[in-house]
């Protein structure tokens, strides 16, 4: 049973196959990878307080398996960080501040599933001091070739209304296996 058969017979998981879409893997088969702001947000985004908002998308290259996180909890120092500042767009940048939602999505945007979702304010930490980083560990997740990997957010407070792309930084732990 392939996994672009959308049948409804169990995986090993105990998952049926169309919810199986998205790989279950092993996270020391990848490779770790570090996803920056120019990976997902290629220009300012306009938000609005209290409304979600796609800010960043990565579409996965052809032969390859990607996924947020790196790691494993069981071994902390070889666990992935998450690092986020989104700022607006005006002359004197401001950090916005709500939730975020990292989310991978088939290439269609059909069949999501959400991979993490934390406060800003928390994952601003560690700016200058990698140890006060988020940890985030391989989430499990991945995508295949034309999937994307998505990064929503629910702004509390919104500055001059945009997050910039030239004044934001994005430091996401990511998993990449090539599949050739």
């Amino acid at each position: 049973m392939g996994l672009g058969l959308l049948n409804k017979a169990k995986n090993v998981l105990g998952q049926s196959e169309s919810s199986a879409r998205f790989v279950a893997a092993n996270w020391d088969a990848y490779s770790p990878t570090t996803f920056l702001t120019a990976d997902f947000i290629s220009s300012d985004k306009t938000i609005t307080a209290g409304n979600e908002s796609l800010i960043g998308e990565h579409i996965i290259p052809p032969q390859t398996e990607q996924g947020f996180g790196y790691g494993t909890p069981a071994l902390p120092y070889n666990q992935g960080v998450i690092y986020m500042d989104l700022k607006d767009s005006a002359s004197t940048p401001v950090s916005v501040d709500g939730v975020i939602r990292l989310v991978v999505s088939d290439y269609r945007g059909e069949e999501t599933r959400e991979v993490f979702r934390g406060n800003l304010s928390t994952l601003k930490q560690g700016a200058t001091d990698i140890t006060k980083r988020v940890k985030f560990p391989f989430t499990n997740k991945t995508g295949k070739q034309n999937d994307r990997l998505r990064i929503y957010f629910t702004p509390k407070t919104v500055g001059n209304g945009t997050v910039s792309s030239a004044n934001s930084i994005l430091e996401i732990a990511g998993s990449l296996k090539s599949s050739r």
